[in-house]
């Protein structure tokens, strides 16, 4: 199976993409700037090019102290980036 991942630099991305590996599935680690979840048209683009099996999204804001200095951004990054994902998918 073709695999999507996104947050590979991530904690649970990484692990996520080690899992998929040792089952033996091919994984396309999605990484800034060719997947930004601030880029709507990014997001469509890989997907669309990658043309998957699945999406796994671990990708997101996690800095929990900056979110309230960055608010928009994480709103961005994890309701609105989120929601692209979703899109591009169906």
């Amino acid at each position: 199976m073709n695999v999507v991942v996104t947050g590979v630099t991530g904690q649970l991305g990484f692990d996520v993409c080690a899992e998929l590996n040792r089952r033996g599935h091919s994984v396309v680690p999605a990484r800034r700037p060719d997947f930004d979840l601030t880029r709507p048209e990014t997001i469509l683009g890989f997907i669309g090019s990658a043309r998957p099996d699945a999406v796994v999204h671990c990708a997101a804001y996690t800095a929990v102290d900056k979110a309230e200095d960055e608010p928009e951004l994480c709103k961005r990054v994890n309701a609105e980036g989120t929601r692209e994902v979703a899109r591009a998918c169906a």
